[in-house]
């Protein structure tokens, strides 16, 4: 079987989310610093000092800065590694499912998922249920590389949370 994740996806991504925390905690003792020394600069200022309200400004400005621009880094780039490390932490100790189904197509739209963006690989499965044959949309990362499967291969997949973990080709083109 093909895995589509490796361990490497798993430490890079992790990395990655480390590296956007320390430098958050680096930025925040920097700016702290600035801040709380503008603060005692101005606290040792006499009284009615014509640099009080420049210090203010100065102050203020620094702080709702940093806090529009790591509002932005965290609630985009950190959130998306987080849930990235996440998913890929539940596909290690989560459920795993197997099957065999016959490909139909890629839907190449993206698709949000817990945090991940997702195309489709469009399946044929069986209900037992209604004894009839529906699509089935199994996700595959958007960053990783699409199999190049044609119409009528018969793949044998394991997924977890309808996500492709592994695949290999069963057989070729039941359609033909």
């Amino acid at each position: 079987m093909i895995n589509v994740y490796k361990t490497e996806d798993y430490e890079s991504a992790n990395a990655s989310k480390k590296a956007i925390l320390r430098g958050f905690f680096i930025s925040l003792a920097i700016v702290l610093a600035v801040c709380i020394g503008i603060f005692v600069f101005y606290v040792l200022q006499e009284y009615n000092t014509p640099l009080k309200t420049p210090l203010l400004i100065t102050n203020i400005v620094i702080s709702s800065v940093y806090a529009i621009v790591m509002f932005f880094i965290l609630s985009i780039k950190y959130k998306r590694v987080a849930s990235y490390v996440k998913m890929l932490v539940d596909m290690q100790i989560g459920i795993k499912t197997e099957g065999v189904n016959t490909y139909v197509r890629t839907d190449s739209s993206i698709v949000k998922k817990d945090g991940v963006d997702f195309i489709s690989l469009i399946v044929l499965d069986w209900s037992e249920k209604k004894q009839d044959y529906f699509e089935r949309r199994i996700l595959l990362d958007v960053e990783k590389p699409i199999p190049d499967f044609k119409q009528g291969d018969v793949i044998k997949h394991v997924t977890h949370a309808n996500i492709l973990i592994a695949y290999e080709l069963a057989s070729n083109t039941i359609f033909e």
